[in-house]
């Protein structure tokens, strides 16, 4: 059985054929230096000069509105937006990248694979180029990416048909749930595959056999997962993250989450520079934005997220992070990967 590519191999094989919706040009070249003073007035100044940014992102829409709006309003920057599924976002950047003309100034995905994977074609990061990198957790950012948000793993259930939500991920093995669950297919994205492994190292491989032997029904993402709670279809679809039934909660329907701490495992959400962008001080603007207390706040506003400075700071509409917080594993490989499907019972 042979495992579906990972984000890194949709970036080496996308299709150059595809094109990009969004404004800018390509190859990088600007009128305007790119700032590597440090200082933040000079990098505002040449930002307002270049005057826009494109900004590519996987995060949920009515997040990346408060996020894009609070920026423009505070620096005049008026933000272009390509919003994609995962997949999707990474074939589009990969096309435009091959095919020399970049149009992202940013890109914001969950997986770090795709920053470390292709190296050239992001910049490296530094406090002279971002000015508030230098005050942000050495264990939120790597040479080419920065973590911006972290997402909590949860469950989605429909509140007509569970009353008490289940609090830990051994809950959902029981026999109880059978042709009551929705699981979102861990083939669709690294996040996922990541959950797989979390809890096979916590719970051992028992686990997931438990959870294949109930025949859950597959979710192409958590985002049908939640509409399809929401419908009554199912009564729990995982893993998810809380941005996913806000939506539906709020118009009415019968959906909510639960936070899952049985390990508070959580999924990071990366930033990376594109070398080549074609507003590069722009782009580096919104980066140090997104790192300032203002901007994690925005990040928080839409969802129940955590910032990675939440541990020993509070941050208004941030969720804490535990102590014993981890991310999942990225890069797992073909055998890894197929070892987890076996184990659920899934085709790989």
């Amino acid at each position: 059985m042979k495992a579906k590519n990972s984000a890194v191999a949709l970036f080496a094989t996308a299709s150059l054929a595809l094109t990009a919706a969004c404004g800018g040009g390509g190859g990088g070249e600007t009128a305007v230096p790119v700032v590597t003073s440090g200082n933040l007035d000079e990098l505002v100044a040449a930002a307002k000069k270049e005057g826009s940014l494109t900004y590519y992102s996987s995060i949920a829409q009515d997040q990346i509105d408060v996020l894009t709006q609070a920026f423009t309003k505070k620096y005049g920057i008026k933000v272009e937006v390509l919003r994609l599924n995962s997949g999707e976002l990474v074939q589009r950047y990969s096309a435009e990248a091959q095919g020399g003309s970049v149009r992202a100034d940013a890109l914001e995905y969950a997986s770090p694979e795709v920053f470390n994977g292709e190296p050239q074609w992001f910049t490296a990061l530094n406090e002279n180029e971002i000015p508030a990198l230098a005050d942000w957790p050495d264990n939120a950012k790597q040479p080419r990416s920065l973590v911006t948000s972290l997402f909590p793993y949860s469950v989605t259930y429909n509140t007509d048909l569970v009353p008490k939500p289940p609090t830990t991920w051994s809950q959902l093995a029981g026999s109880e749930w059978k042709g009551r669950i929705s699981l979102v297919d861990p083939r669709t994205s690294p996040s996922y595959i990541g959950w797989a492994d979390a809890v096979e190292k916590e719970f051992g491989p028992e686990y997931l056999s438990k959870l294949g032997a109930l025949q859950p029904e597959l979710a192409q993402s958590a985002t049908p997962g939640a509409q399809q709670v929401a419908a009554g279809a199912f009564a729990v679809n995982f893993p998810s993250m809380p941005v996913h039934p806000l939506p539906l909660k709020a118009s009415g329907a019968p959906v909510d989450y639960q936070i899952i701490s049985d390990p508070p495992i959580k999924l990071a959400i990366n930033m990376g520079i594109s070398a080549q962008a074609p507003h590069p001080n722009a782009a580096r603007l919104f980066a140090s934005w997104r790192l300032t207390q203002e901007g994690q706040v925005a990040a928080c506003s839409k969802g129940s997220v955590s910032s990675p400075i939440s541990l020993n700071n509070e941050i208004e509409g941030c969720l804490p992070l535990e102590s014993d917080w981890r991310l999942i594993e990225y890069g797992l490989g073909d055998a890894r990967t197929n070892e987890l499907l076996d184990l659920l019972g899934i085709s790989g």
